[in-house]
């Protein structure tokens, strides 16, 4: 490869001559220098160099500035410029031309050297592009969304265009020969991995949803589409990425616009079913005083009084879940251990025609997300499949499947609705021997308040909120029916990376735990279901008795279950009060309402969960268990 050819334009002679031994000693060719704005046109014309090095302050009517933008523009040969001395007129003139370099006299050689080098590593890069037509002038610079070109292997940035500049904030000149990670253009690294994976997989990437943070530290979502390219040798990639910020923002607006307006319309038929919920509790609560020593008797109206508050439980939850955005808990959850509670609740609560049969995979790795969201999934799933099957079934008898197992992406799933994990996914399944969905109304099932019940018999919130649920947590669900022969729902989840099963030791249930609730019933309850795990329970019914119950026993409690509305002091001043004793306290809230404002300045702060009232027993005790569990970050 021949040397790259340098012409020299600077009016003091012994300087000139001086730079010149200097590039041909590092090795360029070197063409006679010159003096002047003009004589600088006319050899660059005839000699055709690979650079300029351009003295800004020049002998005769056209200094080197303009003498540089004929060169650029009429040959495009890159300039590098010469001076000891440019005031702010001629610096903002200089600038114009996009010089490549700019060197202060009197400098050093390795300097020179370095900056000669990198202008022409830096022109080279350009010429390929343009011979790529990778960046055409009446395509890429003109279009709004955000294009860009980085090296494959690290991202370092090669070019931009103004949509880039304009959606990140950060100017060319700060961009170029950056990386994207380390300027803190992705929200979460672990995105570009993905999109890089993608791209070496496919081929090509379109529309990956992606979150970058600007230089302002604001952050935006983005639609990502890539390509592979090679420039000089060196595989990069071309990525487009359009701005949907404001789209999904409107779109959240007009959602929950919707949902409020729904719910609005249903308000009758919800206070019918807590009618009927309450109705139904009092009436079987007066009976059992009446016949309380007929075993019988006591043990049909509590299946009864415990059946209405489930059902009253899972009411409110959907609509609080369907009304307004949660606070997520997001943590490795037991597919395994969910189906084995569902299947319980199952056993004891539906008719007694319906068998109840569980198939559970052994060591099934966890899956990441909220356990609360997920149990109201699978408790969705089940209570319409129980409700599928009120007529009679195959046999004289009906049958309900729950399973958990490993599944398989190919054959039944695309791996695109499973993109996080490939392949490997966990499968929750829920069939039954039901009446089936009609073909005619199979594809509007998971629409909100879509239902086929009569009146007061359900809300049409119960699929909707579970198909949410499922999406949020990077999963599918698919529907397979039959009228007449019953259907099976299929939620697919992907695991937890690196997972291969649980198992994990259970600890002896010997810790304290101190309960803080105005409700006394509550204290009663909590202290005689953790009696019976072998927990020893304090209890307190308001925040300053809490504290002082607290300082007296704090060798003895290893965890603190509040109430989060009390009269006084609040469930979450008093977590606040604890944490100045003992700022390792493991405490969580228990409580009928839990405003935003109180998840967004105290929940997601400390990070600290939250289950909601109703709940039941067994849930209660697990959630305990798992915060003593867990280890200190």
């Amino acid at each position: 490869m021949p040397p790259s050819k340098i012409l020299v334009v600077e009016d003091e002679n012994i300087v000139a001559r001086d730079i010149c031994v200097r590039l041909e000693q590092f090795g360029y060719a070197v063409t006679p220098p010159v003096a002047t704005g003009e004589d600088a046109i006319a050899r660059a014309r005839e000699t055709r160099p690979d650079l300029v090095l351009m003295d800004i302050m020049l002998r005769g009517p056209m200094d080197g500035i303009e003498a540089a933008r004929v060169i650029r523009e009429e040959l495009n040969v890159p300039v590098i410029y010469l001076t000891a001395y440019v005031d702010d007129k001629n610096l903002q003139r200089a600038k114009v031309t996009e010089p490549f370099g700019y060197l202060l006299k009197p400098f050093e050689e390795r300097e020179l050297h370095i900056t000669i080098e990198m202008a022409l590593y830096k022109h080279s890069m350009e010429q390929q592009l343009r011979q790529s037509n990778v960046f055409n002038e009446l395509l890429v610079h003109t279009i709004p969304d955000a294009v860009g070109i980085s090296r494959l292997a690290d991202g370092t940035m090669i070019e931009v265009n103004q949509g880039y500049t304009d959606l990140s904030g950060y100017s060319r000149e700060e961009l170029l020969g950056k990386s994207t990670i380390g300027l803190g253009l992705w929200v979460d690294p672990a995105q570009r991995e993905r999109l890089v994976e993608e791209l070496q997989r496919n081929g090509q990437v379109t529309n990956l949803e992606m979150s970058f943070r600007t230089k302002q530290g604001e952050t935006r979502s983005g639609l990502a589409s890539a390509r592979p390219i090679e420039i000089d040798g060196e595989r990069c990639m071309l990525t487009v990425v359009r701005d949907i910020t404001d789209r999904l923002l409107l779109e959240l607006q007009l959602t929950q616009a919707q949902k409020m307006e729904g719910i609005g319309t249903l308000a009758s038929s919800i206070a019918h079913d807590f009618n009927n919920i309450l109705n139904n509790i009092l009436g079987f609560t007066m009976q059992l005083r009446k016949h309380a020593a007929d075993i019988a008797k006591v043990e049909r109206y509590s299946q009864t009084i415990e059946k209405s508050a489930v059902r009253g439980a899972e009411l409110s939850a959907q609509l609080l879940s369907f009304a307004r955005k949660a606070r997520r808990e997001t943590a490795p959850v037991d597919l395994a251990e969910l189906v084995e509670e569902m299947a319980a609740l199952c056993v004891e609560t539906f008719p007694p025609a319906i068998a109840v049969r569980k198939i559970v995979a052994t060591g099934l790795p966890r899956v990441l997300g909220d356990r609360s969201e997920l149990y109201q999934v699978l408790l969705n799933l089940c209570v319409n499949a129980r409700d599928a099957m009120s007529g009679p079934g195959p046999d004289g008898g009906h049958v309900l499947t729950i399973e958990a197992v490993m599944g398989s992406a190919s054959g039944t799933v695309s791996p695109a609705l499973l993109p996080e994990r490939g392949e490997r996914s966990i499968e929750l399944r829920v069939t039954d021997t039901g009446s089936g969905i009609p073909k005619e109304i199979r594809e509007r099932i998971f629409e909100p308040f879509f239902t086929t019940k009569e009146r007061g018999k359900g809300t049409g919130l119960g699929l909707s909120v579970a198909y949410n649920v499922v999406r949020n947590h990077r999963g599918t669900i698919l529907v397979e029916s039959e009228e007449g022969k019953g259907s099976a729902f299929r939620v697919f989840l992907p695991p937890v990376p690196g997972e291969g099963g649980n198992g994990r030791a259970r600890k002896k249930n010997s810790e304290g735990v101190l309960i803080v609730d105005d409700e006394v019933v509550m204290l009663d309850l909590g202290r005689e279901l953790l009696e019976e795990q072998g927990y020893t329970v304090f209890t307190a019914p308001n925040g300053q008795e809490a504290l002082e119950i607290y300082r007296a026993n704090r060798e003895k409690i290893d965890i603190v279950v509040l109430d989060l509305v009390m009269p006084g002091m609040d469930g979450g001043q008093l977590y606040l009060e604890l944490k100045r004793l003992n700022p390792q306290v493991k405490a969580f809230f228990c409580t009928g309402y839990m405003s935003d404002r109180v998840i967004t300045d105290l929940l997601a702060e400390e990070d600290l969960k939250a289950i909601q009232k109703p709940v039941r027993p067994d849930v209660l005790i697990k959630t305990i268990r798992e915060i003593l569990d867990e280890q200190p970050a």
